[in-house]
């Protein structure tokens, strides 16, 4: 089964909720977007704002494995 940008971002979001504030930040959205994208009521959000979103949350999720000790 093939995970979309936006399933894939919202999964990602719920798995780091005290993180919204510096996540947004960083794509350069609104908290309150944040808040409302991962709770589903952006179900039209703009392809520019998931793939930016997306390709944060890709980034963090490699930094954090390479942060783990083998």
């Amino acid at each position: 089964m093939t995970t979309t940008l936006y399933q894939f971002s919202i999964q990602e979001l719920n798995k780091r909720q005290g993180t919204w504030p510096e996540i947004a930040k960083q794509c350069d959205v609104s908290y309150s977007w944040i808040c409302k994208f991962a709770n589903g009521k952006i179900p039209n959000a703009s392809s520019t704002r998931v793939e930016r979103l997306a390709n944060l949350l890709r980034a963090w999720n490699r930094s954090k494995s390479s942060h783990k000790i083998l």
